[in-house]
């Protein structure tokens, strides 16, 4: 076996809506983004391209890509039931200390975000502040050495322990995208952050070990992505009922404010009214810094021109592709 799988599906004939012409759907799975790129002249379609494989592709004239955007991001979450990081100042200077435009640099493909409220429009990303984070730890108790012999530029307690903080990040194939993408990530963040005098621990972890260290919430920080769905919905997510290991809240976020907007929203269907109340929990979120927000991923899909009437507007996952194939013909 060469490690590809495949699946056929046919059309349902009876099926209630407006029928398709394609008469079969054949899905090939591949066990790498490389051996994919490699067949590319064996299929005529492939989805979820991201990364160094976008321009491998372009430069591909057999195929036209068509970019789009789920609704996902990735975020650094804050522990706040850590002692350290109960303290709003440090959780603001963690925030203020990062550069974001440099993050974008540093990695392709992706869109910024300051919030994770998608009904919302992004604000514009917001500057960094280098003196106000120090600013921040200092009001927090953490200050610099007056003799830092060693140049650690690192900033203490009053009991002169060190202000170190432990991240935990999930470990991918070395030379994937995945793990290239954590790894410029975990530099920023250790860079933005020793410049402030904060030493950051970074762990990189198995999947098994990953997953069971965030339901035991045993972390300071944790680098992860979340998907809204279909319906934007933040109540998994922020919360404070789902702050337990069965639950996504993962910066253990308690905010009565928090919890009783999310709940009217849910239940305002004036659009008036309900982008207010999301302005107003886009607010609140802010000004507690449970999380530092990143960015979302843009990716494509590759067709090969064969099929018209290919879209990816209106997308949430991948498989919604399949939404408007009542539209794709065949080219003659």
């Amino acid at each position: 076996s060469d490690g590809r799988t495949q699946i056929t599906l046919e059309k349902n004939p009876n099926y209630y809506g407006d029928i398709s012409e394609i008469e079969n759907v054949r899905f090939i799975s591949y066990q790498t983004m490389e051996e994919l790129f490699e067949a590319r002249y064996a299929v005529d379609g492939v989805v979820k391209i991201s990364g160094r494989y976008v321009s491998d592709f372009q430069s591909s004239k057999r195929f036209k890509l068509f970019p789009y955007e789920l609704p996902q991001y990735t975020a650094v979450f804050i522990n706040m039931d850590k002692t350290v990081l109960g303290s709003k100042s440090v959780r603001i200077a963690l925030n203020k200390a990062m550069d974001k435009q440099i993050l974008l640099n540093l990695l392709s493909y992706k869109v910024l975000i300051e919030t994770p409220l998608f009904e919302l429009n992004q604000a514009e990303t917001s500057a960094p502040d280098v003196t106000a984070a120090k600013e921040a730890l200092y009001a927090a108790g953490y200050k610099l050495k007056k003799e830092d012999t060693e140049g650690t530029g690192l900033r203490y307690d009053d009991d002169g322990k060190p202000l170190t903080l432990d991240i935990i990040v999930r470990k991918y194939d070395e030379g994937s995208d995945p793990a290239s993408e954590m790894q410029k990530l975990t530099d920023f963040l250790k860079v933005s952050w020793r410049n402030v005098g904060i030493d950051l621990k970074i762990e990189f972890l198995e999947q098994d070990e990953f997953k069971g260290r965030m339901i035991e919430r045993n972390y300071d920080l944790l680098i992860v992505g979340q998907n809204l769905g279909y319906n934007l919905d933040t109540y998994s997510y922020w919360h404070s009922t789902q702050a337990n290991p069965t639950g996504q809240n993962f910066s253990n976020y308690k905010s009565f404010q928090v919890d009783t907007l999310i709940e009217n929203i849910r239940s305002i269907f004036d659009v008036d009214k309900r982008n207010e109340a999301l302005k107003q929990l886009d607010t609140q979120i802010k000004s507690d810094v449970p999380a530092i927000f990143l960015y979302r991923p843009i990716y494509y899909y590759a067709s090969d021109g064969k099929v018209s009437g290919v879209s990816m507007d209106g997308v949430v996952f991948p498989s919604d592709r399949f939404v408007r194939i009542k539209n794709w013909k065949f080219e003659k």
